[in-house]
């Protein structure tokens, strides 16, 4: 009965029905019935349901179709609720997918910004490259202004951040050391702050002294975050190394 509120000629009672069936546990046998119900549905809510079913399902069909609906018309509002679901359900694209729709001129800031979002989820050595490219320019979109280009920047940032690598985190302090604006340097930090590498706290109390105002509570925050996530990471070791042992233990015979 859920599935076929899906065509009722009333929207009401078609977001009724895609919003209790993203709640159902059987959502997954849905996924045909959803994907045609994207094709018809025209109601951002309606799409909004639709899009985070299918792509948090387990069903690859759902996850492409979504996917289509960013890399085949990114240019529709649709596939700004489609990426976001993307990114809210962590379920990367192919990178080179990203990189051919970020070099197009027909697309709002805010697709672009679940674009970049989306780079930041795939740890790929591809993603991480083209974050870098952004990181790296002032410039990063030719066909943007300034304030634009400075917003998406500084998401690629935050999106590298989450990369948690080496070269992610140099790229991070060379921002640090050699950016004019404070922006930069205060999203730089934000993207340090996802990292659990005690190098990349080393290299942050050489240079904390130096800072003063805003960005030093910035920095202090940011080596109190990687210091956090180093003893959250110790904790389950220790855990683990627990566990290890209690299965070691000779199991003692029944009397």
């Amino acid at each position: 009965a859920v599935i076929d509120a899906l065509g009722d000629p009333s929207p009401d009672v078609r977001l009724a029905a895609i919003s209790g069936l993203a709640k159902r546990p059987d959502r997954a046998d849905a996924v045909n019935a959803v994907n045609a119900y994207v094709e018809r549905e025209r109601w951002k809510g309606g799409l909004h349901d639709a899009f985070q079913l299918l792509s948090e399902s387990e069903s690859p069909e759902g996850h492409r179709a979504v996917e289509r609906v960013v890399t085949e018309s990114p240019e529709k509002s649709e596939a700004q609720l489609a990426a976001r679901a993307l990114v809210r359900a962590k379920r990367p694209i192919a990178p080179s997918a990203i990189r051919k729709l970020l070099a197009r001129d027909d697309l709002t800031t805010q697709f672009r910004s679940r674009l970049i979002d989306l780079l930041g989820i795939d740890v790929s050595p591809e993603s991480e490259k083209i974050l870098r490219e952004i990181c790296a320019s002032e410039e990063p979109f030719k066909q943007l202004d300034g304030r634009a280009n400075l917003t998406l920047r500084k998401r690629a940032i935050l999106a590298l951040g989450r990369h948690r690598s080496r070269t992610s985190a140099e790229v991070l302090l060379e921002l640090l050391r050699s950016s004019n604006d404070n922006d930069i340097k205060s999203a730089a930090l934000r993207g340090l702050a996802f990292s659990n590498d005690l190098w990349v706290a080393k290299q942050l109390r050489r240079s904390v002294e130096s800072v003063t105002g805003k960005l030093k509570s910035q920095y202090l925050q940011t080596l109190s975050d990687i210091d956090r996530r180093n003893d959250i990471e110790d904790l389950g070791k220790s855990l683990d190394e627990i566990g290890s042992d209690d299965d070691d233990e000779p199991k003692k015979k029944p009397k």
